[in-house]
């Protein structure tokens, strides 16, 4: 192909211009003509509406440029074009592909210049290309001039022998080529790649000479011509052959002109010689406007004025540059290297402040904005792309809602309001993004609207929210600012997302959020899932809602080892505070770490409440326990949960989808109507309807093996924490096909310290349970328990078992325990070493051991129980059996009064004199503190 390229490009250099005469069209008869008809039934060229193909004419560059690509094959496509080639235009297409391919890269503007005809350096340049010949530095072996940017191209091409020049030795390089010399040469070019042999070369003939016009742009690019704006009058563009020229007349292009300065936006420039005038262009993005003048200099503050008229920034970056002129044979220059400066267009150094502000109200769902004028406005004006306003003696308020909407009432522009009094003014220039406020403390960002809330862009920013917004918004990805309702208000969301920290907020640090009542839905497939964020650092959450339901689908193996969802905050880290804040909304998590208001928190919760479902089905849950809270699924040491209640179901489940020869699992699971792990919780409660069930387990294996923990309160407490005036009513259920668990009315296994806690509720189970503890390593201090046990299992009114380090002083049993191994305190003991001090048993019907289930020998002292049966406390000697009638009539009757809805307090277990609820413990050897 290449040696048939070579054969055939030296005719359009030695070709004569051959005689022909016009028939029906302007080919026929043509030296070119059988060229031309091959071409045309190939569909290569195409005839125009007078049916010609202008064989006489010069090709232009984009004609040549659409005959290589077909020849060649190419047709993949840049993403880009060249400046100068616009897009609406016939070969842009063409030059996309030729950038592509590399044969044209542009001039020193990057410029293609496709109107412009071919010259015989270009086309050498382009075919040295296209044909990929090796270039290297040489010498020019022809007599006349050829630029450093062709010589190599055109030596290259000499070797190749596609060329060897007139008889004269010349190259004649500026000279144009015609369409019939193309022609002849494609037809050449695909006739002999479809026969596979290549014609002889032909003899080089004459060609008359034409006077050569040196390119004096040095530009080192085929681009050695300027466009012009004539359409092409072959819709295809031509391509290149052989034969025939004619001459042209000498066409000089002028040098272009060189900057001097540019001073108070005067431009001046060197004088061109042989310039009739010069044309100066500012630009700005992707906008232009020039003007002409017969100066060496020239004032562009006007056409800087106007093509900024739409915009409303104070200062704006221009460039400008000029070009010189030509007449007759001498041919505009290129632009001068532009520069750049800047273009004061609002002077807001001089805005005085009059007073004047932007007020926003909405109205029947639509965006209200009208300005507040100071009395004696002599003038209002209103500006914005493309329009303006005028106002003489305005009103003190002007609605400009219209002014400032499109025709769907939607806010989009960038608008400048001028209040006039006197000799002053105030100017306003604003997007109108927001509702107002400028994002301080004292002045904070008015949000009003689901634009307003999507607009919001300064995430350091203080924000109010002063209505509901009940169309969905857009959830930032951060926020670190502050953002509160004027008093509670609503804000939709529709999250639908695979990713890390779906909520409203995404991450908040050293953020405030208050106030703000989240509806709408929220499902997610991975970690950190809440309502107002997904992790919160230093931050303060007061006063906010969610009313949401919240899923966590557990389609992605990331879940495997356990995710974060819950109703306000997914994770907080210890500096942050969440107070006062409720939730309504479900949440199902099919993967551990659910919790009504927060899911792990190593900082403080006060003053929360749940009211919605807290569920988690853990269907992908594989390597790591689950928890499950009415407030807080994990809280770490650091973290205090205090004065919280739980109104909601708490659900553990456990979907097993393994198919295990044991039929069974190791899955340990905390869930508790207030944490599922927590190690400091005071003052809460889990109200009647916040019922707390154990794992229910359902596919294959179908038991779980694992260890778990349930408790009214908490499901485990670690050493060292602390459960402190609690109440539990809600209801505990257990499943059927657990083999290790430990569930109590107020915690499920501690070994911490549970003090002034009440439980109220009544279980019937078949493992172990205890009416405060289910499993109990430390203290239980002033602790009543109200509720019947009954369980196949152990049974305590205190404690299900009690191991080392426990200590029961100051307890109050008053419930019925029945159960395999039942005891008024406890089910067993698995140490000795444990102490029931001060304590009370007094239950309804008989137990079967009035102590201990185990009857272990524990360490007893001044411990009463209440015979109703055949009750013993067994080898607890020190333990004293009494009678109904040794208590006072009313005392028990009064001790449930006084605990009955309401938190314990100490004044329960005042020591007195003779009006002490339970007498016998009024004289005790154990000192009261501990």
């Amino acid at each position: 192909m290449k040696k048939l390229l070579c054969l055939v490009l030296a005719v359009v250099y030695t070709l004569t211009l051959t005689p022909f005469v016009y028939a029906e069209n302007d080919y026929s008869n043509h030296w070119s003509e059988e060229s031309i008809e091959y071409l045309l039934e190939k569909e290569i060229i195409t005839k125009d509406e007078s049916g010609n193909v202008k064989p006489e004419e010069y090709i232009k560059r984009s004609e040549f440029v659409k005959i290589i690509n077909r020849s060649f094959g190419f047709s993949e496509k840049a993403e880009t074009n060249f400046p100068d080639v616009e897009a609406d235009k016939w070969y842009a297409d063409e030059f996309k592909i030729a950038l592509k391919e590399g044969y044209i890269t542009g001039d020193n503007l990057g410029n293609a210049a496709p109107e412009a005809s071919l010259t015989r350096f270009e086309a050498a340049v382009i075919l040295a290309r296209v044909l990929k010949l090796e270039l290297k530095a040489c010498e020019n072996t022809f007599t006349d001039e050829i630029p450093d940017w062709a010589i190599s191209s055109v030596q290259a091409l000499k070797e190749k022998g596609v060329l060897q020049g007139y008889e004269d030795n010349t190259f004649r390089g500026s000279n144009s080529i015609k369409r019939g010399e193309v022609f002849t040469l494609t037809k050449k070019i695909i006739a002999s790649e479809e026969n596979k042999d290549i014609p002889e070369e032909k003899e080089e003939v004459k060609e008359e000479v034409k006077e050569e016009v040196k390119p004096d742009n040095g530009r080192g690019d085929v681009s050695g011509m300027h466009h012009t704006t004539t359409a092409p009058s072959v819709s295809t563009g031509g391509g290149g052959g052989g034969g025939g020229g004619s001459a042209l007349p000498v066409m000089v292009t002028l040098n272009p002109p060189v900057i001097k300065q540019l001073n108070d936006e005067v431009l001046s420039w060197n004088k061109v010689q042989n310039a009739s005038s010069y044309e100066v262009k500012v630009s700005m993005d992707n906008e232009e406007l020039t003007a002409t003048t017969k100066n060496t200099q020239f004032d562009i503050k006007e056409l800087s004025e106007n093509i900024t008229a739409s915009l409303f920034d104070p200062e704006k970056e221009l460039s400008v540059c000029v070009k010189a002129k030509g007449t007759g044979r001498f041919k505009d220059s290129i632009y001068s290297q532009a520069i750049s400066y800047t273009h004061t267009i609002l002077d807001m150094e001089n805005s005085v402040d009059l007073g004047v502000y932007i007020s926003f109200k909405m109205e029947d769902g639509k965006e209200k904005y009208a300005i507040e004028l100071p009395a004696g406005t002599t003038k209002l004006t209103l500006k914005k792309a493309g329009n303006s306003a005028s106002y003489d003696n305005p009103a003190a308020t002007v609605d400009v809602t219209e002014f400032v909407s499109d025709a769907n009432g939607i806010v989009e522009q960038t608008y400048v309001f001028v209040a006039e009094k006197g000799d002053e003014s105030q100017i306003i220039m604003t997007e109108l993004k927001l509702g107002g406020g400028e994002g301080t403390e004292t002045n904070p960002y008015i949000i009003g609207s689901k634009r307003h809330f999507d607009n919001i862009e300064d995430i350091n920013a203080y924000y109010k929210q002063i209505y509901d917004i009940t169309e969905a918004v857009t959830p930032l990805n951060e926020f670190k600012g502050i953002y509160e309702g004027d008093g509670l208000k609503e804000i939709a969301v529709n999250i639908v997302k695979s990713g890390e920290n779906a909520s409203l907020f995404g991450t908040l640090e050293n953020a405030t959020i208050e106030n703000i009542k989240v509806t709408g839905t929220i499902v997610n497939n991975n970690l950190y899932t809440a309502a107002i964020a997904g992790k919160a650092v230093n931050s303060t959450i007061t006063g906010c809602e969610n009313h949401a339901d919240i899923t966590v689908d557990a389609t992605d193996d990331i879940l495997k080892d356990g995710a974060y969802c819950a109703g306000i905050v997914a994770q907080t880290d210890a500096d942050t505070l969440i107070t006062s804040c409720s939730n309504y909304g479900d949440i199902l998590s099919q993967s551990s770490m659910a919790g009504g208001i927060v899911a792990k928190s190593m900082g403080d919760i006060k003053d929360c409440i749940n009211e919605g479902k807290v569920h988690a089905e853990n269907k992908k849950l594989t390597g790591a326990a689950s928890y499950v809270g009415g407030i807080v699924a994990e809280g770490t040491a650091t973290a205090t949960v205090n004065s919280c209640i739980n109104k909601g179901e708490v659900v553990n489940d456990y979907q097993s989808a393994q198919d295990k020869a044991s039929n069974s699992v190791a899955f340990a699971s905390y869930t508790g109507g207030i944490a599922g792990i927590a190690v400091k919780v005071e003052k809460c409660e889990n109200t009647a309807s916040g019922s707390v069930k154990a794992p229910v387990i359902s596919g294959t294996p179908t038991y779980i093996s694992g260890s778990q923990n349930l408790g009214g309160i908490v499901g485990r407490q670690e050493a060292g924490g602390i459960i402190k005036g609690c109440v539990n009513k809600g209801a505990i259920v257990f499943p059927t096909n657990l083999t290790i668990y430990w569930g109590g009315g107020i915690v499920g296994f501690t070994k911490g310290t549970t003090e002034l806690c009440v439980n109220y509720s009544s279980a019937f189970t078949g493992r172990q349970y205890g009416g405060i503890a289910g499993r109990c390593g430390g203290p239980i201090i002033k602790c009543i328990n109200l509720g019947d046990i009954n369980s196949a299992g152990y049974a305590g009114g205190i404690a299900a078992r009690v191991d080392a380090g426990t200590v029961i002083q100051y307890c109050y049993n008053l419930g019925n325990i029945t159960g395999r191994y039942a005891g008024a305190f406890s089910g067993s003991a698995g140490n000795a070493s444990v102490k029931i001090y001060n304590s009370y048993s007094a239950p309804k019907l008989s137990c079967s051991n009035a102590i201990l289930g185990y009857n272990l020998n524990v360490d007893i002292s001044n411990v009463f129980y209440v015979v109703r049966g055949n009750e013993t406390a067994g080898a607890n000697t020190d333990a004293t059996s009494v009678s109904i009638a040794d208590l006072n009539s009313d005392a028990t009757v009064e001790l449930l009064n006084t605990v009955d809805g309401n938190i314990l307090t100490e004044a329960v277990f005042e020591k007195g004199t003779g009006d002490f609820l339970l007498p016998q413990l009024v004289d005790n050897k154990h000192d009261l503190t501990y």
